[in-house]
């Protein structure tokens, strides 16, 4: 079991190592074996974890053979050894047993596409250090949850809003969202309780790079 978080924008400094470290610490009771973090002035990337595949290995972000694709993850893919044949085919080196680093090297392969290969649950985000890119995608069942907002030129995601929240947001409540939530006992779509905090939909990935955002469905 994982929750992650992360950012990637024109604030990542101004948010910083502290900023990422005080949204894993509202998730931590979903994940308290460990605490893994990735920070530089272009991106943070958090996870809390508690440990199910490849205990001693897979301590996240995962990372490819440059450290330059990187990746937090929550779920489980069915089909990673299939997967892992494959691209160790294709030439790609692991250095865990995890489903994780799957995901990475799919990345590498396929870029973008990587997703219309899995089979699982999760919600992934793989930070792309060639071309300064983010990308946020949900398992096509929506069974592992994924939050985000834009403020500031800045994509800043977790998989609870209580981490959100904690990434010094101002707190504003979506009237909208609050009116569906009185009408359904629900709140319908992409919208949220919170103004300008969103769910990333199920079968739905999300890029971000130089200021600009393009959502997929795959």
């Amino acid at each position: 079991m994982y929750r992650i978080c992360g950012f990637t924008g024109e604030s990542s400094n101004s948010i910083g190592k502290a900023g990422l470290i005080g949204m894993l610490n509202p998730i931590e009771h979903r994940g308290p074996l460990e605490e893994g973090i990735y920070y530089n002035q272009y991106v943070g990337l958090g996870m809390r974890r508690l440990s199910i595949i490849d205990v001693e290995n897979e301590k996240q972000p995962i990372h490819n053979e440059r450290n330059d694709i990187l990746v937090v993850f929550n779920g489980e893919i069915y089909n990673y050894i299939n997967l892992r044949q494959i691209l160790r085919g294709k030439g790609h080196c692991f250095y865990t047993d995890s489903d994780t680093e799957v995901i990475v090297h799919l990345y590498e392969e396929y870029e973008e596409r990587f997703v219309n290969y899995l089979n699982g649950i999760f919600a992934i985000a793989v930070w792309d250090g060639i071309n300064n890119k983010m990308i946020i995608a949900r398992d096509r069942i929506g069974v592992k949850p994924l939050y985000y907002c834009i403020k500031d030129n800045t994509l800043i995601f977790a998989s609870e809003i209580k981490a959100l929240l904690n990434c010094e947001f101002k707190r504003e409540v979506n009237l909208k969202g609050l009116s569906t939530f009185i009408q359904y006992r629900d709140i319908l779509g992409e919208q949220t309780i919170f103004k300008d905090i969103y769910k990333l939909m199920p079968g739905h990935m999300l890029s971000y790079e130089n200021n600009k955002i393009t959502s997929l469905f795959f």
